[in-house]
This record gives structure tokens, sequence and C-alpha cells, in this order.
């Protein structure tokens, strides 16, 4: 990524004096230095439906490739049957804090991209990580903690039956 890119002349100047004068790098932004990821949940705290689509909006305005949206997400609340099937298939360390967990999130990742002339996005895996972190950031902005875990195994995705895809267009 070229941050100066499309930037304005006096902010590309400005960023250019900060490197070149030796003043310290800019902030980082306070949701991104509060951000870590726990081993640990409460377990008395229940996940609202509306924190619920906040976070998968925020997923919606992540950018990607052709406004593709190779993405789509399935949910499980603690207290709902997805939650114990996504726990079930949880591996490695993750099987032992992510059951605390209020929410889990399976994030699914299209790389066939109906519409265009494309045998494949060669940018979906990336498109993904963008609305990963949007999600994120929006969980953390709701005073909420995220913490990613490795895949699992395949069929569990393919049988759900609660897959929420973000939609295409916000324009």
């Amino acid at each position: 990524m070229t941050i100066a890119d499309g930037w304005p002349t006096a902010a590309r100047a400005s960023a250019a004096a900060r490197v070149d004068d030796g003043a310290l790098p800019p902030v980082l932004h306070p949701l991104l230095a509060a951000r870590w990821s726990p081993t640990t949940f409460d377990p008395s705290y229940e996940v609202t439906a509306a924190e619920v689509d906040a976070i998968l909006e925020a997923a919606r305005w992540a950018p990607s490739a052709g406004n593709s949206q190779p993405w789509a997400f399935i949910t499980g609340r603690r207290s709902d049957p997805i939650h114990a099937r996504l726990t079930r298939h949880l591996t490695g360390s993750s099987a032992a804090w992510a059951p605390s967990a209020s929410l889990l999130v399976a994030n699914l990742c299209h790389r066939y991209v109906e519409d265009t002339d494309w045998e494949y996005s060669e940018f979906a895996h990336y498109d993904l990580g963008q609305a990963v972190a949007h999600m994120t950031l929006q969980a953390q902005a709701l005073g909420l903690h995220a913490g990613s875990l490795g895949p699992s195994t395949a069929p569990l995705w393919r049988q759900s039956s609660r897959c929420h895809s973000t939609g295409k267009s916000r324009r």
C-alpha cells in the first residue's frame, strides 16, 4: 500500500517532513493501541444481536477488489447450537479458550467471483483479511475483544445453515 497515493500535496509534504526531520512517528489510533487477543472471556456476558449486526456491518464496509466482497460468515452465539457446533471443531490452543467466547465467527472466503470474467479472485484472501480486520476494530469500538483462531474442518462450514453474506452494495 502506498500511503501517499491520492493525498493532497500538503499532506504528502507533511508526511515527508515527519520522516525527514527526525520527528516521532504518528501516534497509533487508540482502538489499535488498546487491541489485544484475550485467552479468557467473561462467561456471564452475552453478546447482543445488535452487536453481532454491527460487527457484520463493519465487514460489509471493508474494501475489496472490484467490490466483490468475497466473504461470508457463520456466527454462533454462546447460547445457540451453532456455537456448540463450532466449538466441537476447534483445534490446538483455540480449543482451550474459544469455547468461553460469547460469539464465534467462522470466516469464509469465496475465491470464485460470480458475474465476472475472472476465473478466480487472486485477492479474495486479502479481501477477507480486510473484512476481519474491520470486524475486529468494530468489536473493539463496542467494548468487546476479538481473538483469532486457525482454520478447522471444511465440511463443517459447508453444512451450516446460518451463513451471513454482508451484501454487495454500499453506494
